[in-house]
């Protein structure tokens, strides 16, 4: 009897040596070892290019993740820089000379979240985008937020602690920092505006973010003049696909470290004219990704289209392992256009209409007007006049 027991206790033991054995090693991703093997790649070559200018350290929830060092008490991402409106993406965030080191990697790639009282924290990730941001509007002011991981975007979606707002006219300002709204005016305006759009992503050839944001018709009419969309020549890490035009960097411990000057011209074929009427903005669903309205960008258009049929007896290649993998559902797309919020005087429906493509110029004649985003499963700021404090 002792021996049988002796026996099953040593077997017991065996069994939870193995279970805190298996709690201990890290999990291996089967299904998708190559989009794994891209992403450790991607996000590998962030650690020496963030930590000069700030610290890595683990958090509960986000894992590693990478605190900017000798920011401001008001400080926000995508703050010092400016924007721009390309046709390949959209509006593009243009970092500033203060912030070019770093900001190539954690303005256009990651998420950030703001937790008291550590400040702004940035969670990498391995998909480019021009910016990660969603977009307020109301009758006097737009405004931007940098974007949280998925599973907490509803939550954070009205806290002022995210927001900067300026007023329409001075979206495109070369330096954005002059005619930010004051921290003190944040919640009135907050309470004004509505969420509109944020960056999208593309998954049928992809993936491919795009940042469609507000209309730049409707900023064009806000500034009283056109808007000459430019060209840019984004810096990305090794392994990052589908960016027209990239320069690839790779940032080695113990090398010198590359310096990092977006090239941005701008184009005199293509012209955006100012709308002739600006309707009342319309909220973003809960279940809305994001809109690529009457003027999508290029590479939302490219991405959009069907694969192409096999030929017959051909085998047709596999998506990218990227491609497969599944989308949250606060990220799925919505079909019925969504209801305003409760209480919004200017939130009322507006018809999606059929606009002109990138590469044609866009007539005044008739207002442009947002429409729903389809079915799938994120140095020159333009002529612009002297920036004024608001």
């Amino acid at each position: 009897m002792h021996a049988i027991l002796g026996d099953r206790f040593r077997s017991l033991a065996g069994l939870a040596a193995l279970a805190v054995l298996l709690v201990m090693v890290p999990a291996i991703a089967t299904p998708d070892s190559e989009a794994t093997a891209q992403e450790v790649q991607i996000i590998a070559q962030f650690r020496p290019a963030l930590q000069r200018y700030g610290r890595w350290q683990r958090h509960p929830r986000w894992g590693e993740v990478w605190i900017p060092a000798q920011r401001t008490v008001n400080w926000r991402p995508y703050q010092v820089g400016h924007w721009v409106y390309t046709d390949e993406w959209g509006w593009y965030w243009v970092t500033d000379e203060e912030e070019a080191d770093w900001g190539w990697v954690t303005y256009h790639y990651g998420r950030w979240v703001f937790e008291r009282p550590v400040g702004w924290i940035w969670i990498p990730g391995d998909e480019w985008a021009p910016a990660w941001v969603d977009w307020r509007r109301g009758s006097d002011y737009v405004g931007w937020a940098p974007l949280p991981p998925d599973d907490i975007i509803l939550t954070v979606r009205n806290n002022p602690d995210y927001w900067l707002f300026v007023r329409p006219s001075d979206l495109m300002a070369p330096r954005l920092e002059l005619v930010i709204v004051s921290p003190a005016r944040r919640i009135g305006i907050l309470q004004r505006t509505i969420l509109v759009n944020r960056t999208l992503v593309i998954r049928n050839r992809g993936p491919v973010v795009v940042n469609p944001g507000i209309p730049p018709a409707y900023i064009a009419a806000a500034m009283g003049r056109p808007i000459h969309p430019v060209e840019v020549k984004p810096y990305v890490a090794i392994g990052t696909q589908g960016v027209r035009g990239a320069v690839k960097v790779r940032v080695d411990i113990g090398q010198p470290r590359p310096r990092i000057r977006e090239t941005v011209t701008v184009k005199q074929t293509t012209i955006i004219q100012p709308a002739q009427t600006v309707p009342p903005p319309r909220s973003l669903g809960l279940d809305e990704r994001g809109r690529l309205g009457d003027r999508p960008p290029r590479a939302a258009q490219e991405a959009a289209q069907p694969v192409p049929a096999a030929p017959p007896g051909a085998q047709r290649p596999a998506p990218p392992a990227a491609a497969q993998r599944p989308i949250p559902p606060a990220a799925a797309a919505q079909t019925a256009p969504p209801q305003p919020p409760a209480g919004a005087k200017d939130a009322r429906p507006i018809t999606a209409g059929q606009g002109p493509t990138p590469s044609a110029v866009t007539a005044p004649a008739k207002a442009p007007q947002p429409a729903q985003a389809p079915r799938l499963q994120q140095r020159r700021s333009g002529d612009h006049p002297e920036p004024r404090r608001p």
